[in-house]
C-alpha cells in the first residue's frame, strides 16, 4: 500500500498537476465491516475515505483483491489532494468532479463500473450531471453509476482541453465561483452545455431537454469510495405522493378545516363572562374611589 500511495501521488503531479507538500497519514483497517463500524452516518456501500482538513486517509481491505485496495489507496489520496488546492470558504467542488478525479488517478476504469456505464448507455438511462452534482444515492448500482460517469466526465475533460484546464476549473471553484461559471470561464459551456459535448463524445443519446426545474443536489463533504465487494441493499421503497383532484389538470385547492359549531359558542360566551367581569371589576374600582372621595369631603 505504501508503493500505491507513493505512485498514486507521482500520478496525481504528473497527470493532474495535484500535489501535497505534506504528510498525509493513512489508517488501514482489516475489512469493511470494521471500517463501517468506525465511521457514522455513510451509506452501506463506503470502503474508504478522506479527510483533507486532516490529511487523513481511512480504508478497509477487500483481502482478497489486492489490485484494488491498491487503487482505493490511489484513490483517497487523490481526494486529500485535491481538497489540498480547493480549499476554501467560498465555495465547494461538485462530487462528480471530486470523486472523478479520484478515480481517473487509478488509471483504466474498472469493469464494476465500466459494464453499468455501457449499459446505461444503451439505454439511454445516463444520471445527468445535476444529479451527481451532490451526494451519491445509497442505493449501489446507482452508486456505481455515479462513480462510472464522474470519471468519464473528468477523462473527457482531460483528453479533450488538457491537465491545464482541469487546473484552473478547480482554482476556479476554489476562488468562490459556481459550477456553471468556473465551467464558462475555463471551457465555454455551463454544466448542460458539459453534459451535451460529454454525450457527444461517448456516443449517447442528447440529453432530455425538461421545461421543469430539477432539485438541486445536496453537497457532501465527505469523499468516500465504494469497496470492491458488498451485500445488496435491502429493497429501497420511494415515497409516493398524496393524490390531490384536479379539474382541467389545474390542482385543486384543498379547503381548510372550520373548527365546530358548539366550540366556537362556547369560546364566544367565555370572552363575553370574562368580559362583564372585567367590567364589573372596573365599575367597582371607581364606585369605590368614588366613596372615599365623598367621605372624605363630608
Amino acid at each position: 500500500m505504501l508503493n500505491a500511495g507513493i505512485e498514486g501521488l507521482n500520478r496525481n503531479a504528473k497527470e493532474a498537476g495535484l500535489t501535497t507538500d505534506s504528510p498525509v497519514d493513512v489508517y488501514v483497517y482489516p475489512n469493511y465491516d470494521d471500517l463501517q463500524e468506525a465511521v457514522l452516518y455513510e451509506p452501506a456501500w463506503v470502503g474508504g475515505q478522506a479527510y483533507p482538513d486532516e490529511n487523513i486517509v481511512i480504508l478497509g481491505t477487500s483481502g482478497s483483491d489486492k489490485n484494488w485496495d491498491k487503487n482505493t489507496v490511489i484513490h483517497e489520496l487523490t481526494h486529500v489532494l485535491v481538497g489540498h488546492l480547493t480549499f476554501s470558504c467560498l465555495g465547494d467542488v461538485p462530487q462528480w468532479l471530486n470523486e472523478g478525479l479520484a478515480v481517473y488517478s487509478e488509471g483504466p476504469l474498472d469493469a464494476q463500473f465500466q459494464m453499468p456505464l455501457d449499459q446505461a448507455i444503451q439505454d439511454d438511462k445516463l444520471l445527468t450531471i445535476r444529479s451527481i452534482s451532490g451526494a451519491f444515492s445509497e442505493v449501489s448500482s446507482k452508486a456505481d453509476l455515479s462513480y462510472a460517469e464522474s470519471f468519464s466526465i473528468v477523462n473527457f475533460l482531460i483528453e479533450t482541453y488538457g491537465q491545464e484546464k482541469m487546473t484552473a476549473l478547480l482554482i476556479a471553484l476554489r476562488n468562490g465561483m459556481t459550477t456553471d461559471d468556473a465551467l464558462i470561464q475555463t471551457y465555454r459551456f455551463n454544466i448542460e452545455g458539459l453534459e451535451d459535448a460529454w454525450r457527444g463524445a461517448i456516443g449517447a443519446r442528447p440529453r432530455a431537454v425538461s421545461t421543469q426545474p430539477g432539485a438541486q443536489p445536496t453537497p457532501t463533504f465527505v469523499p468516500t469510495i465504494v469497496p470492491v465487494s458488498r451485500g445488496l441493499l435491502p429493497n429501497q421503497t420511494t415515497p409516493t405522493a398524496i393524490p390531490t383532484s384536479s379539474l382541467n389538470g389545474q390542482p385543486t385547492e384543498i379547503p381548510r378545516g372550520r373548527p365546530p359549531l358548539a366550540l366556537t359558542l362556547i369560546l364566544l360566551g367565555t370572552c363575553c363572562i370574562m368580559l362583564l367581569l372585567v367590567g364589573a371589576l372596573v365599575i367597582g374600582f371607581i364606585a369605590r374611589n368614588q366613596n372615599r372621595k365623598e367621605g372624605n369631603n363630608a
